[in-house]
């Protein structure tokens, strides 16, 4: 082996025996040049911006003289290294180099008689910077020392542009990690409770609101928990009764299907409102408001309004009270004209009190017609079955509907679910009929429901279906057998956990003859163990839209 082929080897040698990476890597190839190719000098620099100097990234003298931390390429072999066309990368400068180049790295210091340099790119394709190695002795150009360069070159490269695409990263990182902290912040600073789920249903981000609402703690939120772990953690403190399994498979199916928002009732009274979403990544995102005080004051707006209903009822029974009695004595007034002005008894002497006969007969029936009039109209303000139809809100309605059993179902621990579909439009109706029915369906939810069970409210609406408002609960259910019975008034089922309860057997009849009243329909879906679904369909035909056409939003 030759004096060059042993130099060379140690010099490769050199490279792989030493793990180094960035700068302390040029320092090593740097040396390495020096010693594979036995030159004074070696070194390794990155282009200026302006493509007309450079910077010494790595210089080694085999002397250990110190040397200049850039320099410009005018008037240096350099500019030749990056003039060199693709083919012919490698530059081989011989003789009297330091002659023509006395200025670059101090070559002209150190008598140089010979000079090489290659360039190595960047990610863009460009060139980055060189390699170069200059000698104090006369050398001759060969295939095997331009191996050696461009392998160094080569590596050179590569370090170079590991060390970029790894600074990036950082780089990357850092910004990636303060937008994740500024969204962290922006979702702590929220209002409402906040939940992020990835396209598995993993729990990926929330706030302190959320955790508080369903009373979480750091603990239960074990990194990738998901959703159906989080509903079992519910059912094991108490949020259902019965068969765990079922009420978790029904949890999953609504959220599968369900798109929009519902109000929830939790265990300690409260009620949230729960919007759901999905993501573009197929994750679902949730945020829940705490709509108690918005509850207590509709409950407060309705009470109130109930008891002007009451106070009005209770001036139409007055007034019918009122208008009988003065029937009867108008009635007896009138005869008696009647009587004086035919003289049924005898001639009257004077003519003129047959006159006046006939003005007390015309003021009698006169005062008849107004109280016939009153009487008609306290009637009719009374009906039952007369609609007073005008555009109602649905959502409204139904939530007035729920105040009334509130107190119930939290006497109970009866769960209350309200599922509202979006986008609904507004409906022809009679209101307190509309309201009527929904009580009186969520009256017999919550009287047959035993406690820490649960009642379901879904609404939607669309052409195909209409009006639909299915009310579920987790009761006894009905026997096959009695489920047109209790259609019927005063029918009641007689298997356990109905018969026991108080009641007129008129709630169901009632909502069916209400719903029929406004051309719509009331069905009935049960089985003992099983719970009780009623459904009542109105037909679309009662969606009332906007001026532009659209659906008027509830």
């Amino acid at each position: 082996m030759t004096k060059k082929a042993s130099a060379r080897e140690e010099a490769l040698e050199l490279l792989a025996g030493r793990t180094a990476f960035g700068a302390a890597f040029f320092d090593v190839a740097a040396e390495a040049l020096v010693v594979g190719l036995d030159y004074r000098l070696g070194g390794v620099t990155r282009l200026s911006t302006d493509r007309k100097s450079v910077e010494l990234l790595s210089l080694y003298d085999r002397n250990g003289k110190g040397a200049p931390g850039g320099y410009a390429l005018a008037g240096t072999p350099c500019t030749k290294v990056y003039r060199a066309k693709a083919d012919h990368r490698h530059v081989f400068i011989s003789g009297s180099a330091a002659k023509r180049y006395s200025n670059i790295a101090g070559m002209g210091k150190i008598g140089a008689a010979c000079y090489r340099g290659e360039v190595f790119f960047g990610p863009d394709g460009r060139p980055a910077g060189h390699v170069f190695a200059a000698g104090t002795r006369a050398d001759a150009d060969n295939a095997d020392s331009r191996a050696f360069f461009r392998l160094v070159s080569q590596r050179v490269g590569a370090e170079y542009n590991r060390g970029l695409a790894e600074q990036a990263l950082k780089q990357s990182e850092l910004r990636t990690r303060a937008a994740e902290q500024r969204l962290r912040d922006a979702v702590e600073s929220l209002s409402d409770g906040f939940a992020l789920y990835d396209a598995d249903d993993r729990l990926v981000l929330y706030n302190r609101k959320w955790m508080d609402l369903y009373g979480y703690s750091e603990e239960d939120l074990r990194p990738g928990i998901v959703y159906e772990d989080l509903v079992r953690l519910d059912a094991a403190r108490g949020a259902v009764a019965g068969d765990v399994d079922a009420y978790v498979r029904q949890r999953l199916a609504y959220r599968r299907q369900f798109g929009g928002s519902f109000d929830l009732q939790l265990k300690d009274g409260r009620w949230i409102t729960i919007r759901e979403g999905g993501t573009s990544e197929g994750g679902i995102v949730g945020v829940q408001t705490d709509i108690t005080d918005r509850m207590e004051a509709i409950e407060s707006l309705l009470g109130e309004k109930d008891a002007a209903e009451q106070a009005s009822n209770a001036k139409s029974e007055d007034l019918i009270k009122i208008s009988h009695e003065l029937r009867t004595p108008l009635n007896a007034i009138a005869g008696f004209g009647e009587i004086i002005k035919s003289a049924s008894f005898g001639p009257i002497g004077n003519p003129r009190y047959r006159e006046y006969a006939g003005d007390i007969v015309a003021a009698a029936h006169h005062v008849l017609g107004l109280v016939g009039g009153l009487l008609d109209r306290a009637k009719d303000d009374s009906s039952a079955l007369a609609l007073q139809e005008e555009v109602v809100d649905v959502a409204e309605t139904v939530r007035a509907a729920l105040v009334f059993v509130r107190e119930a179902a939290a006497s109970k621990r009866i769960t209350i679910e309200l599922y509202l579909a979006d986008d609904m439009p507004k409906l022809k109706a009679d209101p307190g009929k509309l309201k009527q029915i929904l009580v009186n369906l969520l009256a017999n939810g919550v009287k047959f429901t035993g406690a820490g069970g649960r009642v379901m409210v879904m609404v939607r609406a669309g052409p195909d279906e209409g009006f639909v408002f299915e009310i579920a609960d987790t009761g006894p259910g009905i026997a096959e057998q009695d489920i047109d019975h209790v259609l019927r008034e005063y029918g009641r089922a007689q298997n356990a956990g109905i018969a026991d309860e108080e009641g007129t057997g008129l709630g169901l009849p009632l909502a069916a003859a209400l719903a029929a009243l406004h051309d719509g329909a009331l069905e009935l879906d049960s089985a003992v163990g099983f719970g009780t679904l009623v459904t009542v369909r109105l037909p679309w035909e009662r969606a009332v839209f906007n001026e532009s056409g659209r659906r008027a939003s509830v």
